[in-house]
């Protein structure tokens, strides 16, 4: 708005110089009242222009005062799954193990059974293993045996 003022202002000032001089016409304030004219439509020109693209600046600086304020909001929620992950995958192989079938439990029960007996059953035994890893001489060197 204040160049607004200077240009009516402006305008007003031509308009006495041309009182003053009388009804005589004189080129040289008619040259000077048409540039006091082309400079004010200039500057109201220049005016329009500089809140436009003031009015631009302003958009993109609210853009960037929300992004700072999401950002942060969405590393949180990042953060937050990441830490739950655990916890339900925790919740998940619990509520699994408590709902195992008879099946489960009996086959769970044999495998402990033959892992720590003495003698299992189905498992070799740890003499027959011990007996395998102290082989001296590799099948490939021993002599062929003779058919009966």
């Amino acid at each position: 708005m204040p160049i607004v003022k200077y240009g009516g202002l402006l305008t007003i000032v031509a308009v006495m110089l041309l009182a003053t001089v009388g009804c005589q016409r004189d080129d040289r304030l008619v040259k000077l009242a048409q540039e006091a004219t082309e400079s004010t439509r200039q500057m109201v020109q220049m005016q329009a222009e500089t809140a436009q693209q003031r009015d631009l600046l302003e958009a993109e600086r609210r853009e960037i005062a929300g992004q700072r304020f999401r950002d942060p909001i969405i590393a949180n929620i990042g953060l937050v799954l990441a830490c739950l992950l655990p916890l339900v995958l925790g919740i998940y192989v619990l509520r699994g193990y408590g709902n195992a079938s008879q099946p489960d439990v009996a086959v769970t029960e044999i495998l402990v059974q033959e892992l720590t007996s003495d003698s299992p059953l189905l498992l070799p035994s740890p003499n027959r293993i011990a007996a395998l890893e102290y082989q001296t001489e590799p099948e490939s060197q021993r002599e062929p045996s003779k058919p009966v």
